[in-house]
């Protein structure tokens, strides 16, 4: 039987590479050598694109391949741009299209979607920097008037890993915050700080059509507030994930819904995780991620091994959902 030519993807010019670095080289370890014939395409930081080490034109990266597992996260890869790329090559590709991806990566946009279809989602606020440079005086009453009195957090509009995300307990220390969030982007949320569990709901189509939710990951930071960028890729020093999420069956119940509500709402394909914050007794949606972190610390795969998928089948699962688009 032939093997498949797969497409390792990873890197990218995001904010997210390194992460995104890991999580090719997962995915490299992990194929299964006896059913796909591997290639390695990195995308450097200038977007310079090399295959199995050689430098070459993205169309020769991709020339031959049957199939394109991507490793990207966040701007480029996982906005959609990548996705119409592969899709002028008549690639197919892992996860989902150009819309649901350029959706899920603009936070703002998907939490309309969510609001107007009876979602919950935390009061947000949208600023961009040139208001930034009128002052932080009428930032703050923007902010205070959808978000309420603080804590708030603030974060770019359109980045992973929560990169540039801060935790702000006073207005004194909105400017400090803003600068961080302007690091990385011109689009900047504010939101209120919803106190309660952190959970994440991890979502894939093994069957066509039938996302299903797999366990419940629940979320508790060991030394910062929230779930931040060294919470998160610390490994054992980082945040404790537990499977199943530890709170009770009606709010498990409603928050499996509301992120299976989300993934259909935004059109996704293959897999994606919902992040959520339960608070008041309700499932509140802060972000769909359409190619989620797949490092060996990663949320997705530790939910898929709770649920007896091993790494390898997961990547089965994928490749064969791609190539059914």
């Amino acid at each position: 039987m032939k093997k498949l030519s797969v497409g390792v993807i990873m890197g990218g010019p995001s904010s997210e590479h390194e992460i995104s670095l890991l999580t090719g080289r997962a995915f490299l370890k992990n194929l299964d050598c006896k059913a796909y014939r591997v290639r390695a395409i990195a995308i450097s930081k200038k977007n310079e694109w090399s295959s199995d080490g050689k430098r070459v034109s993205p169309e020769r990266a991709l020339k031959g391949l049957d199939v394109a597992l991507l490793a990207l996260h966040g701007e480029f890869g996982e906005d959609g741009r990548l996705q119409a790329l592969l899709e002028h090559h008549g690639l197919p590709y892992t996860g989902s299209g150009v819309v649901a991806s350029a959706l899920g990566m603009d936070k703002l946009a998907s939490r309309s979607v969510f609001r107007a279809h009876g979602l919950f989602v935390p009061a947000t606020a949208h600023f961009i920097r040139k208001e930034v440079r009128g002052g932080l005086g009428s930032i703050r009453q923007k902010i205070r008037a959808s978000c309420g009195r603080h804590p708030w957090i603030i974060k770019p509009r359109s980045r992973g890993s929560s990169v540039g995300v801060s935790l702000v307990h006073s207005p004194q220390k909105l400017s400090g915050a803003v600068k961080a969030a302007l690091r990385f982007e011109d689009n900047i949320l504010a939101e209120e700080y919803l106190s309660g569990v952190e959970v994440t709901v991890p979502i894939l189509e093994r069957t066509p059509e039938r996302p299903e939710a797999l366990p419940l990951v629940e979320i508790r930071p060991r030394k910062s507030a929230f779930f931040d960028y060294k919470e998160k890729y610390s490994g054992e020093k980082g945040a404790e994930e537990i499977v199943p999420a530890r709170i009770p069956k009606r709010l498990a119940r409603r928050t499996i819904e509301a992120g299976l509500a989300a993934y259909r709402l935004l059109g996704c394909k293959g897999y994606a995780r919902v992040d959520v914050i339960c608070s008041r007794g309700r499932p509140y949606v802060l972000e769909l991620n359409t190619l989620p972190g797949m490092t060996p610390v990663s949320l997705f795969p530790k939910s898929a091994q709770a649920s007896g998928i091993a790494y390898s089948q997961l990547l089965d699962i994928l490749i064969a959902d791609a190539l059914r688009q």
